[in-house]
């Protein structure tokens, strides 16, 4: 989970959430508490009685492997949680949880780049507190959309949020050309440029949306740093060493995170 100042964690809960120890143990171990399995409900989370869709049904059967009486926590995506009990092809809820997330909104515009790569850049910046993710096709991208990818990132945005005890699943959007994701991004622009020094152009502090661009493999085009000059954006620096796409990308989440405390 991502922290701000002082180890606080980046976004508030409503209520704190109790876990039950685990059973009896053996004289002399210590008392560990039992991890609750955290899924994701495509059908949402506001009846007491959350009627599991079959994926999940069959997911918690075969996979988790979990019985009638078990404990489970659901979330929407949407910043709500419960706590519940398995019965059947259903939850009946026990306890309800929601979640503001602080801080700016990071709508990252990463450019395509290898398949394994970009799944790997989207599970990270999830875990790192992307609010959603537009992927962007440049001059030297390796473009390679068939095959069901978009739903492929979405699954991994969904597991990532379940992963890192997010309560929002951030939005994967179809891929957009580069100057048309520049053009139309929103709020404070910043461009991760290799060319920029380390430490150089960075804003003073985050405004209530950013929108971040991370290139491709190969770097950006004159033309494209232009073409992002030209709509206001900022060229920054990552460093004095050279980075993967992927990895630009996920730096450039986790500084604009931390700068926003």
């Amino acid at each position: 989970m991502g922290t701000g100042r002082q180890g606080r964690p980046w976004y508030r809960r409503t209520a704190r959430r109790q876990r039950p120890p685990a059973g009896r143990v053996a004289a002399g171990r210590s008392t560990q508490r039992v991890r609750i399995p955290r899924l994701y409900s495509r059908g949402g989370v506001a009846s007491d009685v959350i009627a599991l869709d079959p994926e999940l049904a069959r997911r918690i059967s075969r996979v988790l492997r979990l019985r009638d009486g078990a404990r489970v926590d659901l979330f929407d995506g949407k910043g709500n949680e419960v706590e519940g009990v398995l019965a059947g092809a259903t939850v009946e809820v026990t306890r309800r949880y929601t979640a503001v997330e602080e801080g700016p909104e990071v709508h990252l515009y990463p450019a395509l780049i290898r398949a394994n790569r970009f799944d790997w850049l989207v599970e990270k910046t999830v875990e790192l507190g992307a609010t959603e993710i537009h992927p962007v096709r440049c001059a030297r991208s390796i473009v390679d959309e068939g095959g069901g990818r978009l739903e492929r990132w979405r699954r991994i945005a969904v597991e990532a949020a379940e992963q890192s005890e997010r309560r929002i699943v951030p939005a994967i959007h179809e891929p957009v050309a580069f100057a048309d994701g520049i053009r139309h991004a929103a709020g404070e622009l910043i461009v991760a440029w290799e060319a920029e020094r380390a430490g150089q152009g960075w804003p003073g502090g985050a405004a209530g949306r950013v929108s971040l661009f991370s290139g491709p493999e190969g770097g950006y085009t004159e033309d494209e740093i232009a073409l992002a000059r030209e709509a206001g954006a900022t060229t920054v620096g990552l460093g004095p060493f050279v980075l993967r796409a992927e990895t630009a990308a996920i730096a450039l989440v986790a500084l604009v995170r931390n700068r926003a405390g």
